[in-house]
């Protein structure tokens, strides 16, 4: 788990995490490594739609350009 757990924290925005403490009430824990994993996977999760969303935003632009 702790090779997965160090890939997932090194591809997730901050700002992810600090939305998942929030919804589960925890509070900032003071090192990576105490991070719950109930609160890295959806924050990881959602980074990861967020990306995607972005990258297939982008993909559709051109299309849009070209039917106009």
């Amino acid at each position: 788990v702790e090779p997965l757990r160090k890939f997932m924290l090194k591809n997730t925005r901050p700002e992810e995490l600090k939305f998942f403490l929030q919804l589960a009430e925890m509070p900032q824990p003071k090192t990576q490594a105490e991070l719950p994993i109930h609160v890295l996977i959806p924050a990881f999760v959602l980074n990861e739609l967020r990306a995607g969303f972005i990258i297939g935003f982008f993909l559709f632009i051109p299309f849009v350009m070209v039917d106009m």
